[in-house]
Parts: C-alpha cells; sequence; structure tokens
C-alpha cells in the first residue's frame, strides 16, 4: 500500500494508482480569451489540476486567469494574474500545487481568460477522479 504525508495529512494512493487517468492540456493564443475551455472531464468525472504553466511573450501586457467553470473568486486555478511582456520580452510562471484544485462540481470544465490580444500558452496537468 503507497501512502505519503503531507504536512501530516495522510494521502492513501496516488491518482494513478486508483485508476485515475492522468491529463495533460494545452493551447496557444494569440488573441484575447473569454472562458476558452482547455480541459473537459469524461463523463460523471471531476478535474483535479496539479500544475499549470504560463508561458506569455509579444508586445502586448495582459491578465490571464485560469479557473473552474464559471470565473469567480473561489473557482480560480490561477487568480488574475498580469503579465508584463513589454519590459520583459517573454514571461514563464507556473506553479505544482500542494494540494491539487479539485473541481467544485462533476463535469465542470476548466477554463482561461485573457484580457487583450496578447501571445500566450498555457499548460494544464492533472487527473480526473469522481
Amino acid at each position: 500500500r503507497d501512502a505519503s504525508t503531507i504536512e501530516g495529512a495522510e494521502i492513501d494512493q496516488r491518482p494513478d494508482k486508483i485508476g485515475a487517468l492522468l491529463v495533460t492540456r494545452g493551447a496557444q493564443f494569440t488573441l484575447a480569451q473569454t472562458g476558452t475551455v482547455l480541459w473537459t472531464p469524461a463523463v460523471g468525472k471531476r478535474c483535479y489540476v496539479t500544475s499549470y504553466r504560463i508561458n506569455a511573450r509579444g508586445n502586448t501586457d495582459g491578465i490571464i486567469t485560469i479557473f473552474d467553470e464559471t470565473d469567480t473568486q473561489n473557482q480560480w486555478v490561477l487568480p488574475p494574474t498580469k503579465y508584463d511582456v513589454v519590459n520583459n520580452s517573454s514571461t514563464i510562471d507556473g506553479e505544482i500545487l500542494p494540494i491539487p484544485y479539485k473541481s467544485s462540481t462533476v463535469g465542470n470544465l476548466i477554463k482561461v481568460t485573457s484580457s487583450t490580444n496578447m501571445d500566450f500558452s498555457v499548460i494544464v496537468r492533472g487527473y480526473e477522479a469522481m
């Protein structure tokens, strides 16, 4: 039996050991996005986001948000974050979440919104389970 401890909380099984589908979803954009779907889980499953990566470049700054179905504060995977590419040429941002973000409802989609016509790519990783 596999077991891990994260800050005192026992995790019985890794997702892939209990039949969860490991998922990587990515997309690249050059135009502003509003609620563009990055990840659609299988029927009856939830998305569990374990990490994300943003690569923003070009000559237009903008704000990017990754969220669970509805762009509200309690459903942000990546809260609205400004990417300053005008002064920095290219910006790479990412995070491995210490505790996976669990979709609030079965069947919810993971989406992305950007505030401007900026050149960026996004990768979201995680797993699907009940």
